[in-house]
């Protein structure tokens, strides 16, 4: 008897080691306190880590596919390269983290704090953005198509060469972005302030930036055929060897432009403000 209560003890105790030993390596073992964790280069596709502490946690090219990651701290976290398709990460705080060349494809980020975080090549087609803190964030050559930025702070924000075609950025605060060689075509910026912006060589054909305010930005050598400026403010914008061939400035507010060397064949001018502005040399080919 006393040696059968003995193999049973000692059973028993062998299912709880090896219980404590799972319970250790499950995927989100350090959960909620993973502060400072190496967790870099792991599968943790479908994980819950919601409201878990990953601040300054290394997940460079961790797999993070529909992982739950509601309210999660990621505040200086290293998620380069990492896979976050389909995951939610709504009311996440990831400011200042490192995203260069992370994919969000299909990601939820309501309510998310994505404020001064590097989004270098980052994959963010599609995704809706609207409800997101992006101050002072970098989307330098990041894939934006089709996403939804509407209303959103990028004031003074990097998007050079950013692929943006077809975005939503109406009524976008982008006043002193830096737009150099991004794609923009097709987007629509209505009433978007992009004043003091920096769009020279941008892609802009057929963009929609009627009543924005792009006053003192710089469009010189970007590519505006068919823009739409309707009533849009371009004081003291600069043009110079932009091609706005067949582009729609009418009643916009030109005051002050430069538009030398400008492409301005079939550009309608009806009803536009254009006092002080300089045309010289212009060119009438396409």
């Amino acid at each position: 008897m006393t040696r059968r209560i003995a193999f049973i003890a000692l059973g028993l105790a062998v299912i709880a080691t090896m219980a404590l030993i799972s319970y250790q390596n499950r995927p989100n073992a350090c959960a909620p306190n993973c502060n400072g964790e190496n967790l870099s280069n792991r599968d943790l596709r479908g994980v819950d880590f919601k409201q878990a502490d990953l601040s300054q946690a290394n997940l460079n090219r961790t797999v993070l596919i529909g992982a739950n990651l509601q309210f999660v701290d990621l505040r200086g976290a290293n998620l380069r390269d990492a896979r976050l398709d389909e995951a939610d990460l709504s009311g996440a705080n990831l400011t200042g983290a490192d995203l260069r060349g992370a994919s969000f494809i299909g990601v939820q980020l309501v309510g998310a704090d994505l404020s001064a975080a590097n989004l270098t090549g980052a994959a963010l087609s599609r995704v809706n953005l609207s409800d997101v803190k992006l101050d002072g964030a970098t989307f330098r050559q990041a894939r934006l198509i089709g996403s939804n930025l509407s209303g959103s702070e990028l004031s003074g924000a990097d998007l050079s060469q950013a692929n943006l075609t077809g975005a939503n950025l109406t009524e976008s605060q982008m006043s002193g972005s830096n737009l150099q060689g991004a794609v923009l075509t097709g987007a629509n910026l209505y009433q978007a302030d992009l004043h003091g912006a920096n769009l020279t060589q941008a892609e802009l054909n057929s963009v929609n930036l009627s009543r924005s305010n792009l006053d003192g930005a710089n469009f010189n050598l970007a590519n505006l055929i068919n823009a739409n400026f309707r009533q849009a403010s371009l004081r003291g914008a600069r043009l110079d060897e932009a091609n706005l061939a067949g582009a729609y400035l009418d009643q916009a507010r030109l005051s002050s432009s430069t538009l030398s060397g400008a492409a301005l064949q079939g550009t309608i001018l009806t009803g536009a403000d254009l006092s002080r502005a300089i045309f010289a040399v212009v060119r009438r080919d396409t």
